[in-house]
């Protein structure tokens, strides 16, 4: 009885201490840091599993509990050497590694975003929050590498850091990485808005060659785009803007026609193919189209100026004819023009009656037209607004 009640003894300390330490027993360091996991003390058992993992690196118990600690305490980075430790000796942790970089890769994505707001908000502290961001959401593509948003956050962030080299390398990678092809077509267009918009920073600063380069990279990417959808307006709009800024005129037309054809009563479109057409020379076809606009909106500002415009091209054009002619007695066939010039001009100026530049449009076309009464009113309206306006 006496045996028994002594094995029984021994029995129950040696499994006490085996669910103390776990099956990796022997280490005073291992059993420390348990100890301190279980009460909470994750500067404690991490100081312990540091001593632990540098006397034995194969311990891949060890490094886990390490990484544990760490994600505990926000240490992220350090966290992902941890889990990669352990991970290099066996992957009895997998999974529980795998939650734990998620988890942490949510975190650290909220607060990318939170310095993105703060960037935006303190313009003075632009550049500290925007490196903010870049670290952080740099940290969160090692914790989940295969997030195409992740990517574009960090495109986000080099936008705040005037970074262009990276932006799109940033846009590139969350292409690759994304799953569908709709989450593709949407960074693409993404794709397209940086090298439209680095083509127009470009072209301001007179560098025409290097943004001819943007715009046509772009050019390239719509038309990808435009291989899946090749009725989507806005891709075709965006496409017939980069053949303009390319001087592919004919090639704009040619897709603006498209357009016009499948919806006629697109004055938008109407009043486009009427200044590509215009800027052609085919000034009496524009002119078609663009009366075909103000059949849909009798108030569309566009194409009463765009209207205008041509009138008065026409106008210079038949006045130069005038002047160069051998006839005695020519006619003044241009003053017409200018008086149509003047007539959608004069609409334009009832639907803005506050704009000096209209105005001064106006009353130029009554010069042309010889309308010296109606061009001292619309001269001295323009006068008038523009001393109101000092």
């Amino acid at each position: 009885m006496k045996r028994f009640s002594l094995f029984f003894l021994i029995f129950s300390i040696l499994t006490t201490y085996i669910l103390i330490t776990g099956f990796q027993c022997g280490s005073t360091e291992m059993t420390t840091a348990k100890l301190a996991l279980k009460r909470g003390d994750y500067a404690a058992a991490e100081k312990s599993l540091s001593k632990e993992t540098q006397k034995n690196p194969q311990n891949e118990e060890a490094w886990f509990f390490l990484g544990e600690c760490q994600y505990q305490t926000s240490k992220y980075a350090d966290m992902l050497t941890s889990y990669d430790n352990a991970l290099k000796v066996n992957n009895t942790h997998e999974n529980e590694i795998g939650i734990n970089k998620h988890n942490a890769w949510i975190i650290l994505m909220k607060s990318g975003g939170t310095y993105i707001d703060s960037a935006n908000k303190q313009k003075d502290k632009m550049q500290m929050y925007a490196n903010k961001a870049l670290d952080t959401y740099q940290l969160a593509a090692k914790c989940v590498p295969d997030s195409a948003v992740t990517y574009q956050n960090l495109a986000v962030a080099y936008t705040f850091l005037k970074n262009d080299a990276e932006k799109i390398k940033a846009f590139e990678t969350a292409r690759t990485l994304a799953k569908s092809p709709t989450a593709k077509a949407d960074i693409t267009k993404d794709i397209v808005d940086f090298y439209i918009q680095k083509g127009e920073k470009l072209e301001a600063a007179g560098d025409t060659t290097a943004a001819m380069n943007a715009y046509n990279k772009a050019s390239v990417e719509i038309a990808d785009l435009l291989k899946a959808n090749p009725s989507d307006k806005l891709l075709l709009q965006a496409m017939i803007d980069i053949d303009n800024k390319l001087g592919k005129s004919d090639e704009a037309l040619e897709m603006v026609k498209a357009l016009v054809a499948q919806d006629p009563k697109d004055k938008g479109y109407q009043n486009y193919l009427g200044f590509l057409l215009s800027k052609l020379g085919r000034n009496e076809e524009a002119l078609e189209h663009i009366e075909a606009a103000l059949e849909v909106d009798s108030n569309f500002v566009d194409a009463l100026n765009n209207a205008g415009l041509i009138y008065d091209r026409i106008g210079q054009k038949l006045r130069t004819e005038f002047r160069e002619s051998k006839e005695k007695n020519p006619v003044k066939t241009y003053l017409e023009k200018f008086k149509m010039c003047a007539k959608y001009f004069q609409r334009l100026a009832n639907l803005k009656p506050d704009d000096a530049n209209i105005w001064d449009a106006l009353a130029t076309s009554f010069v042309n037209a010889e309308m010296m009464s109606d061009y001292k009113k619309a001269a001295a309206k323009a006068e008038e607004l523009r001393k109101n306006n000092k």
